[in-house]
């Protein structure tokens, strides 16, 4: 079992190592003005204020460019980044700085350690941050710390040819979709001759996505909440022997683009089946052997529910996943034959009444790959661990399987 975990383990640590793989077409503006096409990493919000990594090629040299050496950088119908000076906290400094709209008013955004920064220009090449304060705010004789929103003075300032625009600023609460909302709502009430451009990601529909999969699976089982004097005594430290079995079934996606476009939530209904045997003996008196081998043929119907996080989307696509199932029991063969030996002779009895559960839960992590196959398809591999809520049952049980998933419907 230790080097199970080892395994997946090393598997984990390769696949963090492929995710920071991911580049994506785009293109990189020299202070030159000279415009290089090719392939940029995509990577967090505090970091792309940092610093851009571009390739010429996919398989090419990685060059990485900081805000004074690049005019601007772009992801391919994605973010857009200018190279701006600005002041915080009285300190000059220069970064990439994501570009929200270009109107008659610019919005920007950019994330750094001490979390997110909107600012605006009224068009006068200046950067204004907009920001809430902490003041002391006098109430009922006595003195409070609170959090002022000064940006609703500023923007009303800035939003002053449009009084309902500017009534609107009031009850904003601060984000990019809300930015980029505003202003251009703004620019088409002031500015009619020319249109703003909005450099906003161009988010990925809500999509579900249906398959089916198929794997093979092994499950590890021991005994457990049995003692000798119990009913089920005959189980008690028995070692269980099992074989890998085949599974299958059909699986349901759905994705999450307005919070995260690598999230996904899943639905897998699985069936498979697996065996288990066994052979104790026990001394119950002196002179006396009873033999017990127990034999189970177990077919199962499991719902499980998942949530699965991408690392990238390349051609190559590492995952992460966890969740929750139910197993139910749709059949079992069982079957317990018991030898009674002693110095009278042999007594045998068969037992057909199972002891195991007919359905139980428990929770799932797994790791895999999805592989591009055309457009939106892929075929993913994956490695999943289960454990069963053993205080529930008279077995504890671990389960490895490996499986594929191919799409039917996108």
């Amino acid at each position: 079992m230790k080097k199970c975990f080892l395994l997946l383990t090393i598997l984990l640590s390769g696949l963090f190592t492929l995710a920071q793989e991911e580049f994506r077409p785009g293109y990189v503006i020299l202070k030159a003005g000279d415009t290089l096409q090719g392939f940029i990493k995509y990577q967090v919000d505090r970091v792309n204020s940092r610093e851009c990594l571009f390739k010429k090629q996919a398989d090419g040299e990685i060059t990485i460019y900081n805000p004074s050496e690049l005019s601007a950088y772009r992801i391919t119908d994605s973010k857009y980044f200018v190279s701006r000076e600005i002041t915080l906290d009285s300190i000059k400094q220069t970064r990439f700085i994501e570009y929200l709209i270009d109107g008659i008013v610019d919005a920007y955004f950019f994330r750094d350690e001490t979390g997110e920064h909107f600012l605006m220009d009224a068009g006068e090449g200046r950067l204004v941050e907009l920001k809430n304060v902490n003041r002391i705010v006098k109430s009922g004789g006595s003195n409070y710390a609170a959090e002022v929103p000064e940006y609703v003075g500023v923007m009303k300032y800035i939003f002053r040819e449009s009084p309902e625009i500017g009534s609107k600023v009031e009850s904003l609460s601060l984000s990019r979709k809300s930015l980029i909302k505003i202003s251009k709502e703004y620019h088409e009430e002031v500015c009619t001759d020319k249109e703003c451009i909005v450099f906003e990601k161009q988010m990925k529909k809500t999509t579900l996505q249906l398959g089916i999969l198929a794997g093979v699976g092994i499950v590890f089982t021991k005994a457990v909440n049995i003692e000798p004097s119990y009913i089920y005594y005959y189980l008690y430290g028995c070692k269980f022997q099992t074989q890998p079995s085949w599974r299958g079934g059909i699986y349901a996606k759905v994705n999450f683009p307005n919070f995260d476009e690598n999230l996904f939530l899943e639905y897998h209904a699985i069936i498979y089946n697996f065996s288990i045997n066994t052979h104790n003996e026990f001394f119950p008196e002196p002179g006396y052997t009873a033999i017990h081998d127990v034999q189970s043929k177990r077919l199962l119907l499991q719902n499980l529910i998942s949530v699965k996080y991408v690392l990238n989307n390349g051609k190559i696509s590492p995952y992460l996943e966890s969740g929750v199932f139910h197993n139910l029991l749709l059949k079992e063969n069982y079957r317990r034959d018991t030898f009674i030996h002693s110095i009278y002779g042999t007594a045998a009895q068969s037992h057909f009444d199972s002891p195991f559960p007919t359905q139980e839960f428990g929770l799932m992590a797994g790791i895999g790959c999805r592989f591009r196959l055309k457009g939106n398809e892929r075929l993913a591999l994956g490695l999943s661990y289960q454990r069963n809520a053993s205080y529930s049952s008279l077995i504890s049980w671990n389960q490895f399987s490996l499986g594929l998933k191919l799409p039917l419907i996108w």
